[in-house]
């Protein structure tokens, strides 16, 4: 419930940021309503709080206590002050096929493919699927659980976009442009942009933006290997 509570309120964000003209229609509708409906099954009103554009915090409040938050662990965002680390982060992924093969290895179920250990449960819809307002979960050694949204799917360009939070631990924005790059050939330009959520995630956030390139590296070797030369994944 609390990563719910989480998700949902980057996704307010992400429509507040953008604007709702950019993002209507049945597939955001019905994701926002199954991810704002925690607090209406606790019987409790919702409350967010916006500073300098962006929301600030989620939390479920009980009616009749005047603003108290419930008592849920986690359903809060921490109270911790100080600013949380923030990186970006841009780079580029090689591949030896063509784009009609490269685009789909960026969506949930394509990533199983070339990911060792990747493994989505879909949220909504409950199966297999790509899109504009996919959610899906996976879970992060040492992090926990993240709850993922697929905010743009267009394979026409070659674009997909995801947010994905981690209660209590760190949020990211992932942008990914596939395009061609020669005869059967194809490159993909990727740009995470990952923030903290608590002082314990601060290190965990600063390491991931100074081995980036590293993993943009073993993504390349990943699919070079399980994809273009079929070797298969080593089991866990």
């Amino acid at each position: 419930m609390t990563a719910i509570k989480f998700v949902a309120g980057v996704l307010l964000g992400i429509v507040l940021y953008y604007g709702f003209e950019s993002m209507t229609g049945p597939e955001w509708t019905d994701s926002v309503e199954i991810l704002t409906g925690g607090c209406a099954r606790q019987g409790m009103d919702t409350r967010f709080g916006i500073g300098e554009g962006a929301l600030t915090h989620w939390e479920c409040v009980d009616p009749e206590s005047h603003g108290a938050t419930s008592s849920e662990p986690g359903a809060s965002m921490p109270s911790e002050t100080g600013e949380r680390v923030h990186v970006e982060r841009a780079g580029v992924v090689a591949m030896a096929l063509p784009f009609a093969e490269a685009f789909p290895l960026f969506s949930a179920e394509g990533e199983r493919q070339w990911a060792a250990g990747w493994n989505p449960r879909y949220v909504y819809p409950g199966e297999p699927h790509a899109g504009e307002g996919l959610v899906f979960q996976t879970t992060r050694k040492g992090a926990g659980t993240a709850t993922w949204i697929q905010t743009r799917h267009d394979p026409a360009t070659g674009v997909a976009s995801y947010v994905y939070v981690i209660p209590n631990h760190h949020t990211a924005m992932v942008d990914v442009q596939v395009a061609p790059d020669g005869e059967s050939r194809s490159r993909a330009s990727v740009q995470y942009r990952m923030t903290s959520l608590s002082s314990d995630a601060d290190e965990f956030v600063r390491a991931f933006g100074e081995a980036f390139e590293d993993y943009m590296a073993h993504w390349a070797e990943a699919i070079q290997q399980h994809v273009v030369e079929r070797v298969p994944l080593p089991r866990e």
